[in-house]
């Protein structure tokens, strides 16, 4: 997914806030980041082309998508306008190479942008065939899409056997280091904004609600759970073999 931004020469800059990580440590999370921008460094050294990017990583509750590509969103000395490649912390417990397929696919739009290619319509949602043929040439399967256009399930498997095996390896590892941290407290934000608590006697009561999560069939199957046990750990398609979702046009309704 790639986003749009206004943002031209003069105005003021986009606004960030930082959150402190609360739910691992920050050695672990940072761990993930160094590898996704390992991973992200080793592409541009074959397509050197790619642009720098700033590589963010958290849990993006106005957006129900994996990942996503945004112009310009940061500023340095070098660079007055630097991208954004952002990464949802909801799937890094999905496999290695399901992450590094998210980073490859975002990848991509960032090379439409290098090459000045228009990818995508829609505000971005919308993937046309000129994204296919970057997404191909990047090692992505592509397929056809009623709702997005073009979609990417997967890397390619001679991909992944070959130049991309070590950067699995690399992403493998941090994640596997995160997902070991002390289980013990964790606090999860649910999409209604309430903070929960979890401790060794189980979690603290909140109010829930049921969002719309789609899966990666075409048509997409359609399941409704509370946020929480979406972000918990993957809920997978027994048909696709893909995790289920947010759908981008999800509502919440009350259980």
């Amino acid at each position: 997914m790639t986003l749009q931004t206004t943002t031209q020469a003069g105005a003021n800059p986009p606004r960030f806030t930082f959150r402190p990580a609360t739910t691992r440590s920050h050695q672990a999370i940072s761990g993930v980041v160094i590898a996704l921008e390992e991973a992200y460094a080793a592409l541009r050294s074959r397509w050197p082309e790619l642009p720098a990017v700033v590589i963010t990583v958290f849990y993006d509750r106005h957006r129900s998508v994996r990942g996503y590509f945004w112009d310009g969103q940061w500023r340095s000395q070098a660079d007055p306008f630097l991208p954004e490649l952002h990464i949802d912390s909801t799937i890094l417990s999905d496999p290695p190479e399901a992450i590094l397929k998210t980073l490859v696919h975002e990848a991509a739009h960032a090379l439409a942008r290098a090459r000045d290619i228009k990818d995508t319509s829609r505000e971005g949602r919308y993937h046309n065939q000129r994204f296919a043929e970057l997404a191909e040439e990047m090692g992505l399967i592509v397929e056809p899409d009623a709702r997005i256009g073009i979609r990417t399930p997967s890397l390619r498997t001679e991909w992944l056997a070959g130049h991309y095996g070590p950067l699995v390896e690399t992403i493998a590892a941090a994640s596997q280091r995160l997902w070991q941290e002390d289980h013990s407290t964790l606090v999860r934000v649910g999409g209604n904004g309430q903070v929960g608590r979890v401790t060794p006697n189980g979690p603290t009561k909140s109010k829930g609600r049921l969002v719309k999560a789609v899966c990666g069939c075409s048509p997409p199957r359609i399941i409704r759970a509370a946020r929480n046990t979406l972000q918990a750990a993957p809920i997978r398609c027994a048909a696709c073999g893909g995790a289920f979702t947010l759908d981008i046009h999800t509502k919440e309704i009350s259980p």
